[in-house]
C-alpha cells in the first residue's frame, strides 16, 4: 500500500479548489472522528476558513466528548460550526414510516432506527445545498469497497476528497494535516449506538457475507461467531486485503499478504462484490429527448 505524503495533501487541495467556484462555500458534517476531521482540515487548507461551514448533529449514542472535540476543531480552524439537535427524530421518523407502510417496513428492525440517523443528516445537507452550499462527503475507500456506507446516506456528496484512500492511508494523511492525538487514538465508529466501533460492524457484515439489511436477525450463536471474527481482523489487515483484491490477487495470496484466514478473505470478497454492484448502478437515468 502506497504511503501518503505531502504530495497527496496538495493533490487533494487542488481537487477541492478546481471543483469549488470562487463564490461558493463547502458544508460538511463533522463527527469528532478522523475522516471528517481530515476532510475539514483539507477544505480549509484548500480554500479558507470563511468558505467552510461545519455542522455537528446531536443524536442518541453519540458520546458527549464528540461535541467538545468538534468545537475544538472549529476553533482551531476558525470555521463556523452549527450544533443541530436531532435527538429521537430518527425513532419518530421510523415510527411514522411504519404507520404509512406496515408491509415493507419492519418496526422490530434493529438497524433501521440507527440508519435513520444517517438519513436525517443527509436531509441537513439537502437544505444547505438549497442555500448554495456544496456538499462535501467524508467517505473513504475502505467504506466504499466493503459497502460500510449508505447509498442514499453518507455515500452522497458533490465531492469526495478521501474516497480514493483506504482508512489506513487516512490515518497517515491525518498526521500530515495536523489531526490531534485524541482523534487519532479513538476507535473509528459511526456512533449509531454507544460503544459501537467499525470492527464490530464489519465482523457482522463478514459473517453475513453481504451488507446487513434491516430484516436480518442474528442468533446468539451467530453473535459469538461475529465476536470471533472481530478478534481476528484489524483495520490494517482489512485494508491490505482490499488492496490485494483490487490488483487481482488470488485467495491464497491475499491470505498470505493480510494474515487473514481463508474464510474471512472469501467473505470479504463477497462484500466487495455486493458493494460494487451497488456502486455500479447508475443514478439520474433518463431517456434522450424525443427525435
Amino acid at each position: 500500500m502506497k504511503k501518503v505524503t505531502e504530495r497527496e495533501v496538495g493533490r487533494i487541495c487542488r481537487l477541492i479548489q478546481d471543483y469549488i467556484y470562487e463564490n461558493e462555500k463547502i458544508v460538511l458534517g463533522v463527527s469528532g472522528g478522523i475522516d471528517s476531521d481530515v476532510v475539514a482540515r483539507l477544505c480549509v487548507k484548500a480554500l479558507s476558513p470563511d468558505r467552510v461551514h461545519l455542522f455537528f448533529v446531536v443524536q442518541e449514542g453519540v458520546p458527549e466528548k464528540r461535541c467538545s472535540t468538534v468545537r475544538e476543531l472549529a476553533d482551531e480552524l476558525e470555521c463556523e460550526l452549527s450544533i443541530i439537535d436531532l435527538q429521537k427524530m430518527n425513532i419518530e421518523l421510523v415510527h411514522k414510516m411504519h404507520r404509512g407502510d406496515m408491509k415493507n417496513l419492519n418496526m422490530d428492525s434493529f438497524m433501521d432506527a440507527h440508519r435513520a440517523k444517517c438519513a436525517l443528516r443527509v436531509a441537513i445537507y439537502s437544505l444547505y445545498n438549497e442555500n448554495d452550499f456544496i456538499f462535501c462527503s467524508t467517505t473513504n475507500r475502505t467504506e466504499l469497497e466493503t459497502g460500510a456506507c449508505m447509498l442514499w446516506g453518507d455515500m452522497l456528496g458533490h465531492i469526495r476528497p478521501i474516497a480514493h484512500l483506504y482508512k489506513t492511508q487516512v490515518y497517515e494523511l491525518a498526521r500530515l494535516v495536523g489531526t490531534k492525538e485524541n482523534v487519532l487514538s479513538q476507535a473509528p465508529s459511526a456512533d449509531f449506538w454507544e460503544g459501537e466501533d467499525d470492527m464490530d460492524d464489519l465482523s457482522y457484515m463478514l459473517l453475513n457475507r453481504k451488507q446487513v439489511t434491516g430484516y436480518r436477525r442474528f442468533s446468539s450463536q451467530e453473535m459469538k461467531e461475529a465476536e470471533k471474527i472481530k478478534e481476528q481482523i484489524s483495520g490494517k489487515s482489512i485494508d491490505v486485503a482490499l488492496e490485494a483484491y483490487s490488483v487481482g490477487k488470488n485467495i491464497k495470496e491475499i491470505e498470505d499478504i493480510s494474515g487473514l484466514r481463508k474464510e474471512i478473505v472469501e467473505a470479504l470478497g463477497c462484500l466487495i462484490k455486493a458493494a460494487k454492484e451497488t456502486r455500479a448502478r447508475k443514478i439520474l437515468v433518463k431517456l434522450e429527448p424525443i427525435d
